[in-house]
């Protein structure tokens, strides 16, 4: 994916004593923010231009000619995308030509090209790297941008995330009751204890032939969604006033686990009645619930 473009300007004002001022500006810029690519192979050799039809482009925005080196880094451990490693070898990316003379508000061209080392151990890996175009022979002062460069070993991160996703969604047989929770004698100030206070709680029942995993947790309400809320009932302003335990659980197959709630509602929100949203989703980040409610009748707050 190659989108945005990301220009770095620098202007320097140069102060010649008894002369006056004279201004200059110098700048990089590029449209070659983050490339990913998948479904490399061990052993082969690609070009950037043959895959997706887009060179490597950097662009002189300065007022000056300007002599551009573009070379490939090692990414910092900050600049890692998840699931991504450094690039063992920068010398795995050719940039052609690497070194540009640029006159002032021309772009330049070069081809970008990957080798995959001869290793059967880069299978189902993710590598990063770092591409950094900068003027050089400027003196004190210079500029530079940077870009990412991501490639798979065979399927990439988010094509492996979907395809978890749908086998999850295909298995998937469960449900969660109930539907809406009421609860009529819940203390503001105080930790309250659904389950011991008034013998309610959730069960989430797996229904399938095979192991199913779950987080539930209460989330804030979409404008669509406070729309149903029962009348009379507000938001909670804090999702996190309700706390759901175990928040992440394992359920065996054709079995029920029992999820227990727990409340601290603040002192000043005593004699209101609130409303929570529970959102269901798999470990990988899939949503496949968002339709139930615990709606709290909250008494004033905790007697001395």
């Amino acid at each position: 994916m190659l989108h945005r473009q990301r220009l770095l300007n620098l202007c320097l004002v140069w102060a010649f004593s008894g002369f006056g001022m004279a201004y200059a500006k110098i700048g990089l810029g590029t449209q070659f923010f983050d490339a990913v690519i998948e479904n490399l192979e061990i052993g082969g050799v690609y070009n950037l231009r043959e895959l997706r039809g887009i060179p490597y482009q950097v662009k002189n925005s300065g007022d000056a000619e300007a002599e551009v080196l573009v070379e490939v880094l090692q990414p910092e451990e900050k600049e890692l995308k998840p699931e991504y490693e450094p690039i063992p070898d920068p010398s795995w990316i050719q940039i052609l030509p690497e070194r540009h003379r640029m006159p002032p508000h021309s772009k330049a061209f070069s081809d970008l090209v990957i080798t995959i080392p001869e290793d059967p151990g880069l299978a189902g890996r993710h590598f990063q790297a770092v591409l950094w175009a900068h003027t050089v022979d400027t003196g004190l002062f210079g500029a530079g941008v940077r870009s990412r460069v991501r490639f798979s070993v065979g399927a990439g991160p988010e094509t492996l995330k979907e395809e978890r996703r749908r086998k999850a969604m295909v298995k998937l047989n469960f449900d969660i009751w109930p539907q809406t929770l009421y609860l009529s004698r819940v203390e503001a100030g105080e930790k309250y204890d659904v389950k011991k206070k008034e013998a309610k709680s959730l069960k989430v029942t797996n229904r399938s032939d095979e192991l199913a995993e779950f987080v539930l947790e209460s989330v804030a309400w979409e404008k669509a969604l406070a729309e149903t809320l029962v009348p009379g009932y507000e938001a909670a302003a804090d999702p996190g006033w309700l706390e759901l335990q175990p928040k992440r659980f394992k359920v065996k197959p054709n079995s029920v686990r029992e999820v227990k709630l727990f409340l601290r509602i603040p002192e000043e929100m005593g004699e209101k009645k609130i409303g929570f949203l529970i959102e269901a989703r798999l470990p990988i980040g899939t949503v496949v619930s968002r339709s139930h409610r615990v709606f709290v009748n909250v008494l004033g707050g905790s007697k001395e």
